[in-house]
């Protein structure tokens, strides 16, 4: 029986224990529930009233969207591990935000949200790029895409306010989540309603950009995959017609 050298078990051991973080889970490609999740989050940021609870709501509504984005892509499990780690966190911050008021939960929520809104596009483009297939879910991440966009620039419009110190809108009007949130995505879809509007050169250098971003993506992207979809269901090809045409 051939013994094995203790130095080399150990390294054996050693790279068995890293490999599960590296390791990467089996995509589901359910980008529709990461799209409802999406306007779930939506929702909840811009239409609930700021009372005790909504950092608990939000800590929550984040954290399942952004395990479901991880989920949806195949990310690995590393991430997993830090979506866990960041929600268990928000949730407990959450819970002890019931009784008291405190900055915990704020940091927490917003650790999530930068989570959710900075590694959740790239997982997803992984995710699409690995499948390599148009279809039906590949529009859906796409449009998710979109709508982390608007969230993005609304988490971004934030941070401007809060480092500069000073009121992001005219009239001295100081934004909250819900105003950035309906600001974004006014900005994004042209809208245009008028009733906010960015004071300082640079909110409103980052509103024009948001406005050029989200139409160059609607007329290019998901327009070019919206008609590709079209086209490849107007003219399907089996495996079976294709080697008919090659034999001819």
């Amino acid at each position: 029986m051939a013994s094995v050298n203790p130095e080399r078990e150990g390294n054996m051991k050693t790279v068995s224990s890293r490999r599960p973080l590296l390791h990467r889970h089996e995509a589901t490609y359910r980008y529709s529930f990461v799209l409802g999740l999406l306007m779930v989050t939506f929702f909840v940021a811009g239409a609930l009233p700021n009372v005790q609870a909504l950092p608990l709501i939000m800590s929550i509504t984040l954290a399942a969207t952004l395990l479901v984005v991880l989920a949806a892509s195949g990310a690995h499990h590393v991430y997993f591990l830090l979506a866990w780690g960041a929600g268990a966190l928000g949730v407990a911050g959450g819970v002890v935000q019931l009784f008291t008021t405190n900055l915990w939960a704020d940091t927490t929520t917003a650790v999530l949200t930068g989570l959710l809104l900075i590694v959740g596009p790239v997982v997803i483009i992984r995710g699409v790029l690995r499948e390599r297939q148009l279809n039906v879910q590949t529009v859906l991440a796409a449009l998710s895409l979109y709508i982390m966009l608007g969230l993005l620039f609304a988490l971004v419009f934030h941070v401007v306010q809060d480092l500069g110190n000073v009121a992001f809108f005219t009239d001295h009007r100081r934004g909250t989540a819900s105003t950035f949130l309906y600001f974004s995505f006014a900005t994004m879809t042209t809208v245009g309603y008028g009733d906010f509007t960015a004071a300082a050169n640079l909110g409103r250098t980052l509103g024009v950009l948001e406005a050029i971003l989200g139409q160059l993506y609607l007329v290019t992207v998901v327009a070019l995959l919206v008609g590709n979809l079209g086209a490849i269901r107007m003219n399907p090809t089996t495996p079976k017609d294709q080697d008919v045409s090659e034999g001819e």
